[in-house]
């Protein structure tokens, strides 16, 4: 099957509902572009930094979300404090 589709002269382009759907893709999600010689092949980027934990070795569980989350912006409030 080949599916046509635009790129904008901001290097933007709509991903195809046939090619989403195929895909389990929605709003907001990510795709990876694997490039292999002159063939680019699109994949669903499934998984987050949280289902990577254990790949380096530490001792410490990974954190949830909401709890990233509000490290974050404390790290952004400190900062922000600091540039003031």
């Amino acid at each position: 099957m080949q599916i046509l589709s635009t790129i904008t002269a901001k290097g933007q382009t709509t991903v195809p509902i046939e090619i989403r759907r195929a895909l389990g893709l929605g709003p907001r999600e990510k795709i990876v572009y694997q490039i292999d010689g002159d063939v680019v092949r699109i994949k669903a980027a499934r998984g987050s930094l949280l289902e990577s934990a254990g790949a380096l070795a530490d001792d410490q569980p990974a954190q949830d979300r909401a709890r990233e989350r509000s490290i974050t912006r404390q790290a952004r409030g400190q900062r922000y404090r600091a540039n003031a």
